[in-house]
């Protein structure tokens, strides 16, 4: 029951990537033009796995970051209780393992919708 920022998109389209990004993680980039994590700041970052590979589905099931919007450089005015939020990983659609594997994962993201403070 957080406030929550849900990310959402297709199998490989950087949500992983982006919450670690957001969460201060610093990257290199790769001889395959991919990103590779140098330096995670943030100790809760180390659930959220990264892959090089496009096609391939890494992240199972959703996982929350809590963050610190000032702390991660944001500008926050007004009600002290927005600082701390969750930035929330799901699987990605059109999962690599399948259909089935797919309305399983909706399901996950519907519950996490259910029980967030705000989204």
């Amino acid at each position: 029951n957080q406030d929550t920022v849900l990310f959402l998109g297709y199998t490989g389209s950087g949500k992983s990537t982006t919450i670690h990004f957001l969460s201060g993680t610093s990257f290199a980039k790769t001889a395959t033009d991919h990103f590779k994590p140098v330096d995670v700041r943030n100790q809760e970052c180390d659930k959220i796995r990264l892959t090089d590979k496009v096609t391939e589905s890494v992240t199972r099931f959703i996982s929350a970051v809590p963050i610190n919007l000032r702390d991660a450089g944001a500008d926050v005015y007004g009600d002290d209780a927005k600082i701390n939020i969750f930035l929330a990983d799901t699987p990605g659609f059109f999962d690599s393992d399948g259909a089935e594997v797919d309305v399983a994962n909706g399901l996950g993201i519907v519950n996490a919708v259910r029980n967030a403070k705000s989204l």
